[in-house]
């Protein structure tokens, strides 16, 4: 495969939006009401931060995808939660990409929980466009969400990136895309969810989505339908490990298989 071909390869791939969920399930225990138990989705936590506060857990992750089966256009992302009662401090590092050419994303962000049933965050991001043989790009942008639990079915979130239009390099003519991601929650049962979402990046398309997920017991298996393409996952837990393995089918460019592991510190070491 030719370097150009490549590159177009990891354009598109920057440019191409998550639309499969590996869930965390409600094997966690609420903090307000021990006798229920929440629904979260980690896939999402990239874009709704507010979702934390309700998890009443420290850990750290690390995910590795790679996309349509090019070596060059890896994924890693390694992601810590601390939680300081109703405080969620968040550290996430992000490359896509390869030695040549890639795009390194690092962020800070804070979420905390109003009441029993809202929640908000906001993140600052630090972006680092590099390529071979080109001058490389820093940039500053930031997200904020919004999470809300309407009652014990159904809960929502709202999340925007870049909402201030801010530029690529702080000083050129090309904007950091905009991006809308809507999300709702919905629990048939104690078992299954059902997640229908949106997303409008601008500039970019519009993409519509139905995801759904079925825990029993310790295992997970997730599938979701979107306009841009199909997905499955399976999770388990082991102790203090969640497993999940993940594969995305993109209509145009194919498939892109996920490999996460998260680590739940014991349930003392929370503040």
């Amino acid at each position: 495969m030719t370097t150009k071909t490549t590159l177009l390869l990891f354009l598109l791939a920057v440019s191409n939006l998550s639309f499969s969920a590996p869930l965390t399930s409600h094997l966690f225990q609420s903090q307000n009401d021990p006798k229920k138990e929440n629904l979260f989705l980690f896939s999402y936590i990239k874009d709704f931060l507010s979702i934390l506060p309700f998890i009443n857990q420290n850990f750290v992750q690390c995910q590795v995808e790679n996309r349509f089966l090019v070596p060059e256009i890896n994924q890693k992302v390694c992601l810590s939660h601390l939680k300081f009662k109703d405080n969620s401090f968040i550290l996430r590092l992000n490359h896509l990409g390869y030695s040549k050419f890639g795009m390194l994303e690092s962020s800070i962000g804070y979420a905390r929980k109003f009441g029993k049933s809202v929640s908000f965050s906001l993140d600052f991001l630090y972006l680092f466009n590099h390529v071979s043989g080109y001058d490389s790009r820093h940039s500053l942008t930031f997200r904020c969400s919004l999470w809300g639990k309407l009652n014990s079915k159904w809960s929502f979130g709202v999340s925007v990136y870049n909402p201030a239009h801010l530029k690529y390099g702080g000083l050129s003519e090309e904007l950091i895309p905009v991006k809308v991601h809507l999300l709702m929650v919905y629990a048939i049962n104690e078992k299954v969810l059902l997640i229908p979402e949106v997303t409008k990046t601008f500039p970019g398309n519009l993409n519509i989505g139905v995801n759904t997920a079925i825990s029993v017991n310790d295992f997970q298996i997730s599938n979701s339908l979107s306009l841009k393409g199909i997905g499955m996952g399976l999770g388990f837990f082991y102790k203090q490990f969640l497993f999940h393995l993940d594969t995305k089918y993109d209509y145009r460019l194919g498939i892109s298989p996920t490999v996460q592991l998260t680590y739940f510190l014991p349930k003392s070491s929370t503040l």
